[in-house]
């Protein structure tokens, strides 16, 4: 009654200040149809960081893929975490439980299953063993079982089963963990018996060994080999076959088999975009007694989760020891992979002076018939090194064969290897194709957690032709997926990206969010790639705002004076700002000395974008009245090829202030006009 009488004010409240709220589970009640409604769904990334950013990365990923986006349950996961569990030196939960801290949550969606016949929780507990099964599979198996399809009936009517194209999905996600978990042991192993029948003689033959192997009670070697024996059958659900490794290894009655296996599911588990699984599986049986090869192993992935879900600054000094202890000739190529990261890992995290050093270790187990593969990683050291040495003659040919060799290759890293040596080449065509190519290889090969990395390279160098909108929404949509991921080191790296470009828009309200996002962030960005960019946001906003001192003093930090110094595409990027700066403060000299260094790196490269800011440059700098026009003209010509409106717009800009400050009002307004008609309509 209180209800019906709520809802007849709810529908009479149109008129006055007076809201009406209700909140209410699925279905809707029939007293409440024809009322507004908002469907909550499950928290994203961002939401679940934002609720408790106080837990770092290596904690709060695997409580929300346990909470599956259930704000509830995820705040009784946190608050019911020990001293050890905090500190990680206890395990964390792996699902909701009927007893402990998260026994609301779990009894609330018991609740909703507690009404059901008893044939449809069955029903419920086959869809809910494997998140893969068709509508076609769950047929068949009820035919198996006994079961009728009126069955699924009550499952529909209640929301919890959904049909969605020819697959079965559980909603809310959650519930497939309480369903399949609130069965006995016994019933679970009887249900994947009954779908490894039902699959048999399918194509889908990894699936059917992986229930079988699930229904087993104890170790098998034969099943735990046939199992890792099909999972090179399958190339694109890394998902599935981590799955089918841990099995394997739990099946396996060899310690140190076991722990190759589980090393193997790790992989997978992190290439799926489930850091903390791997980490977890990294930990599982303890390293006492195993091989050093396979300890440093388990030590290269470790630090490789650490650079992208953890304390990037501890993962460059991770694979080195990891390289370190791979001495047999045996490991030498996962030694120069290992020692290649490493660097990468240097790279990012600000410490490229000591990449040199590193290069040379890998440098010295080249052989003069390497593989493809192999000679893309030599070739991307030799060049990277001379890049960060002001070589840049010397450093062009390595990095185009670098380029050449990856478009032989279907490697998501190699490609964006090759992206990157495109883009320091200038030649930013060839970085967005590479990059584009790399997103589409780690989704047809269901590495999800290259996917947005892969997604980060389409972005900048989209940013890098001028592209600045496209680059935005790249990046947005990027930014989700490393959340997704467990990234957030990388998320990081999008964040301040997007500072850049807002900042570059004029958007000021805008940069400074994401530069506050930044901050939040559960790893400390303030060194390496994320650490410059967000530098040079502020110095944008600094030299818009009309505080050249600022933005130069700022920019100074990011290029250190030089390009070919600091990290590699902040530097060369940020230049042309540094030289406005520079000219804007009086400080000529700071100015000619970094365009000198622009102009050394960009000049050859035959990059009408990168040659129109060269001009832009030397236009700046002119004293001569007749000697700038000539240059901003010629910027303009090139401009005209980049097809960057935005850099056309500024250059324009820039030119029309030098006329009026000559006392050329007449050509001067015409510039202005055209700099704020081009701007308005971006």
């Amino acid at each position: 009654p209180s209800l019906a009488a709520l809802a007849f004010a709810a529908r009479r409240s149109a008129t006055v200040p007076l809201a009406v709220l209700f909140g209410t589970r699925q279905p809707l009640p029939a007293v409440l149809a024809g009322l507004p409604d908002l469907c909550l769904t499950e928290l994203d990334p961002l939401a679940i960081d934002e609720l408790l950013r106080d837990l770092g990365p290596a904690i709060l990923a695997p409580l929300a893929t346990v909470a599956a986006g259930n704000p509830g349950a995820l705040v009784e996961l946190a608050g019911g975490l020990t001293p050890g569990q905090l500190a990680g030196g206890q395990p964390l939960p792996s699902r909701l439980a009927a007893r402990g801290p998260t026994h609301q949550a779990y009894q609330a969606y018991q609740a909703r299953l507690a009404g059901l016949p008893s044939a449809s929780r069955q029903m419920l507990t086959i869809a809910a063993a494997d998140p893969r099964l068709t509508v076609d599979e769950l047929i068949s198996a009820a035919d198996l079982a006994g079961l009728d399809l009126a069955d699924l009936e009550p499952l529909e009517a209640a929301g919890i089963l959904v049909i969605d194209g020819i697959l079965v999905r559980l909603h809310p996600p959650l519930l497939r963990h309480v369903a399949y978990h609130g069965a006995s042991a016994a019933a679970r192993r009887a249900t994947h018996d009954l779908l490894a029948r039902c699959l048999a003689g399918t194509p889908a033959e990894l699936r059917c060994e992986l229930h079988g192997a699930l229904a087993a009670a104890g170790p098998d070697r034969r099943r735990a080999n046939r199992l890792q024996r099909l999972t090179a059958t399958v190339a694109d659900d890394c998902d599935l076959v981590a799955g089918a490794l841990r099995r394997s290894a739990e099946l396996t009655p060899d310690r140190r088999t076991a722990a190759q296996r589980r090393l193997d599911a790790a992989r997978y588990a992190w290439l799926t975009g489930h850091p903390h699984e791997a980490r977890q599986l990294l930990r599982l049986g303890g390293t006492a007694g195993l091989p050093p090869s396979l300890v440093a192993r388990a030590r290269a992935l470790a630090g490789e989760i650490e650079l992208w879900a953890g304390d990037p600054a501890l993962a460059g000094d991770e694979l080195l020891i990891a390289a370190r202890a791979l001495t047999s000739d045996g490991d030498r190529q996962l030694r120069l992979a290992t020692l290649v990261q490493a660097a990468d890992a240097l790279l990012h995290t600000g410490r490229e002076r000591a990449f040199p050093a590193v290069a040379a270790q890998a440098l010295a187990l080249r052989r003069p018939d390497e593989v493809p593969a192999d000679e893309l990683l030599f070739e991307y050291l030799t060049g990277m090194r001379a890049v960060l040495a002001g070589q840049f003659a010397a450093a062009a040919a390595h990095l185009r064969r670098v380029v050449a060799v990856a478009g032989l290759l279907d490697d998501p890293p190699g490609l964006l290897r090759a992206s990157l040596a495109a883009m320091t080449l200038g030649d930013h065509v060839a970085a967005y194709r590479m990059a584009v190519q790399a997103r589409a290889a780690a989704r047809r090969r269901g590495e999800r957690v290259m996917v947005p990395r892969a997604a980060w390279f389409v972005g900048v160098a989209q940013f890098a032709r001028g592209r600045y909108r496209s680059a935005t929404g790249l990046l947005r949509e990027s930014l989700r997926l490393a959340g997704e991921t467990g990234q957030p080191a990388l998320a990081c790296e999008h964040t301040a990206m997007l500072a850049v470009l807002a900042a570059i828009d004029g958007d000021r309200a805008g940069a400074l969010g994401w530069l506050r996002e930044l901050r939040t962030s559960p790893v400390e960005p303030t060194q390496g790639t994320a650490g410059a960019m967000s530098i040079w946001a502020l110095a944008l906003l600094d030299l818009i705002a009309g505080d050249p001192e600022s933005a130069l003093r700022r920019l100074r930090q990011v290029v250190g004076g030089r390009p070919e110094g600091g990290h590699v595409m902040a530097p060369m990027a940020a230049t042309p700002y540094l030289v406005e700066a520079g000219v804007r403060t009086g400080d000529r000299d700071v100015a000619t000395r970094a365009l000198a260094g622009y102009v050394a790196w960009a000049g050859d490269t035959g990059n009408p974008h990168l040659l129109a800011m060269c001009e832009r440059g030397r236009a700046l700098l002119a004293v001569d009245d007749t000697e700038a026009n000539a240059h901003f003209e010629q910027a303009r010509r090139h401009h005209l090829q980049d097809g960057s409106d935005f850099e056309r717009a500024r250059t324009a800009l820039l030119h029309g202030q030098r006329l009026r400050r000559s006392r050329q009002p007449g050509a001067a307004r015409a510039l202005l006009h055209e700099a704020y008609e081009t701007l308005l309509h971006l």
